[in-house]
């Protein structure tokens, strides 16, 4: 079987911001800094300016169109305005994210995923899609966000909540340039899957073939990485049609996506820049390469960075112990334990020193929801019990009626047993599931064989020679073990009552419920 990775997209502003690009789109206006080193934080310009300072204890964020969060007290979020002395619109949420678009994701205690408006005001929840309950969702990107139901499937909604691609993926990346990278829906198997690029309909746009063994996450300038190699170690770039743009090659051991009309690569010995032709522009000599602004890269070397262009020129030394990235033509930069803000063409720029600066924190690229609810949960792992049945399995059913239903790798599997079984999850309730049947689920084959005694008498008996599958062997009792997990751990109790509650209305008669080791109820129907 093909090994087949996707390669994360090394994105310099984390799950910010893709590129410098994007920056007034994103509308980041302040970052988070300290003046001195034990000092409370504030929030400084792009631009160099001071909003506030010694404000907060605790890190804010970075502020994104006219807002940002920071965590109080209690360890909850709060969303802020950013002004001069800001002020408190919303909060104590469990998780939250930046307003990079018109809503934001948070997510309050024993609630789902919600999205709220810039007021404050709830926008839209994440529930459930076709019954099946929605877990977790990401920000937007390009006006679509992710999310994951139950069933571990992937799908995107619009700015509205409307699901506008449904949950049928078993993986999905942010939509960049108007594309996706998918994972199925047709096979679930990670090491070896369906990838696919669809754009915001959800119609594929190509089928990434399947010599393709490692590929980026997104698309940017029209390219998107990819190697066919085994070694995972020769790549090269590939446009939405799937022609090889630049084919993969020995010299470019990984490479990071495109950003304008530059890349760069690793030749195992060091870091360079290629064009979309696939020319070296600078060789790989550099310990690190980070893109800055327009065709101006930061180069690394022993730990230090230096501003430099596409000539290869530096335009400072290799001073830096870290930079923010470009905003508007500035970027702050570290030295000797001081920030302070360049220009394009590497000369500093009068504003205030600061202590600390911070941009490139990654934020959790999900939300979960908090939502729990017993009875949808118990529906889910169990589905609808009977007098005759629980779920799709009845008593009585034959066993090549039930084979399908269970993930044996074949029915040889089952030799010298009468059991059938598997495991269900959800979050919080994991089923291990047993169907006993009346006989055993193989029949042996025999021949008569002649045979003799130890004083050479013939004899004559019958030898098994092979096993047939019993396809009439008929369920005698089915077995729900139920481990409770999570958020449904010591409702043992509750769960009883529930389940008896059912059986009580449904005039089951069948069904014996008991306590199993801690955290475990047993279930059991048979005639």
């Amino acid at each position: 079987m093909k090994n087949s990775v996707s390669v994360i997209a090394l994105i310099f502003l984390s799950v910010v911001i893709s590129s410098c690009g994007d920056i007034k789109e994103k509308g980041i206006s302040h970052l988070p800094f300290q003046e001195t080193k034990d000092g409370r934080w504030g929030l400084i310009g792009t631009g160099g300016k001071v909003l506030f300072s010694n404000e907060f204890t605790e890190k804010p964020s970075i502020a994104v169109n006219g807002l940002f969060l920071v965590k109080n007290k209690n360890g909850l979020y709060e969303y802020y305005s950013s002004i001069k002395q800001p002020k408190l619109i919303t909060g104590q949420y469990l998780q939250a994210g930046l307003f990079l678009e018109e809503v934001a994701p948070v997510v309050k205690k024993d609630s789902p995923v919600t999205f709220i408006r810039k007021d404050g005001s709830e926008a839209f929840s994440l529930t459930e899609f076709n019954g099946i309950p929605i877990i977790s969702a990401t920000n937007f990107s390009e006006g679509m966000a992710r999310i994951v139901d139950a069933n571990s499937k992937y799908g995107y909604i619009d700015i509205k909540g409307n699901v506008v691609i449904k949950p049928e993926y078993s993986q999905a990346y942010p939509f960049k340039e108007g594309y996706a990278l998918v994972y199925g829906p047709k096979g679930d198997n990670l090491s070896n899957p369906e990838r696919s690029i669809i754009d915001k309909s959800g119609k594929t746009v190509l089928k990434v073939d399947d010599a393709v063994l490692g590929v980026h996450e997104t698309v940017n300038e029209g390219l998107i990485g990819f190697t066919d190699d085994p070694s995972l170690k020769v790549w090269g770039f590939m446009n939405v049609k799937g022609e090889k743009v630049i084919k993969p090659d020995s010299k470019f051991l990984s490479v990071k996506p495109f950003n304008g009309n530059h890349a760069i690569f690793y030749d195992g010995n060091g870091y360079g820049i290629i064009d979309k032709k696939g020319e070296i522009i600078i060789r790989a000599k550099y310990q690190g390469i980070q893109y800055a602004e327009g065709q101006q890269f930061f180069a690394n070397e022993n730990g230090k960075s230096s501003l430099i262009n596409i000539n290869d020129e530096a335009l400072t030394g290799f001073n830096f112990d870290y930079v923010t990235g470009f905003f508007s033509g500035k970027c702050f930069v570290s030295e000797r334990g001081r920030y302070y803000l360049i220009d394009t063409k590497g000369k500093p720029v009068n504003s205030k020193d600061s202590y600390q600066i911070i941009v490139n924190e990654s934020q959790p690229e999900f939300l979960e929801s908090d939502f729990f609810d017993l009875n949808t949960e118990l529906k889910r792992a169990i589905g609808n019990i009977t007098d005759n049945s629980i779920d799709d399995i009845s008593l009585g059913a034959t066993a090549v009626e039930l084979y399908e239903k269970f993930d044996y790798p074949s029915k040889e599997s089952l030799k010298g047993t009468n059991i059938m079984k598997d495991m269900i999850k959800t979050i919080n309730i994991q089923v291990a599931r047993e169907v006993e049947f009346g006989s055993s689920l193989t029949i042996p084959l025999t021949e008569r064989v002649m045979k003799r005694d130890i004083w050479g008498k013939a004899y004559y008996t019958d030898v098994v020679t092979d096993w047939e599958f019993a396809e009439n062997a008929k369920v005698k009792a089915i077995r729900y073990n139920i481990t409770l997990l999570n958020k449904a751990t010591a409702k043992e109790d509750l769960v009883i009552e529930i389940l008896n509650k059912k059986a009580q209305d449904n005039s089951i008669t069948k069904l014996t419920i008991e306590k199993g080791a801690k955290g475990t109820i047993i279930l059991t129907l048979k005639n």
